[in-house]
This record gives structure tokens, sequence and C-alpha cells, in this order.
């Protein structure tokens, strides 16, 4: 099935949400938890990225407000940080290879 491209207002309000869903929520649950159920140890064991079960690690609204971002930069990808010291740290991280050294600061923020 082919659509029409979203124009950048319909992006801004409804991105990172399917539309093609049947019986789904007109609007994206907000997930108000820390923590998911996990039912036994070996699923947490073999838990991917893609599992919730603590909130810090994902979260679906997290989830989704990635995707609408990534659709609003027209990117495959985005990411959301709890902190503005995390998504500085991760950048950094992602610039270094190993045998790298960083010299800054005591007091680097």
């Amino acid at each position: 099935m082919n659509r029409t491209p979203r124009q950048p207002e319909t992006k801004a309000v409804r991105g990172g949400t399917n539309l093609d869903k049947k019986n789904g929520p007109l609007s994206t649950p907000i997930y108000q938890t820390s923590t998911f159920e996990v039912t036994d140890n070996e699923q947490q064991l073999r838990a991917t990225p893609t599992d919730m079960f603590y909130t810090r690690y994902g979260n679906p609204t997290h989830t989704v407000a990635e995707q609408a971002i990534a659709e609003l930069e027209c990117t495959d990808k985005a990411l959301l940080f709890a902190s503005g010291m995390n998504a500085i740290t991760t950048s950094i991280l992602a610039l270094l290879k190993n045998g790298d050294h960083v010299v800054a600061q005591r007091d680097i923020y």
C-alpha cells in the first residue's frame, strides 16, 4: 500500500505512531512506570534492547518519542536521554576509539 508522505505538520502531531493499527489508541499512552513485569529470570536473561523491563533502558513512550523525532528529522533513528550529561557522555564515547585519551577539567559540566 502506497501512502502519501506525511506533511511536517502531521509528523509533528502524529510522528512515531502507526496510523494503520487496528483498534489501537488514537494517541500514544504515557507509561508512567519505572519497571515492567518480567515473568521469569530466563526472560530477563534473554532480554534484548527492544524488551521493556526497566524504564532507564526502554519505555514505550520514549520509543514513540524517538520515532517521532527521527521522522521529523528525516532520519532512521533518534535517541532521548534522561540527562544532558548522559547525552554528552554517549556522544563522546561514540567518537572515541580504543586507546584514545580525553583531556578534560575536573568539573566538566
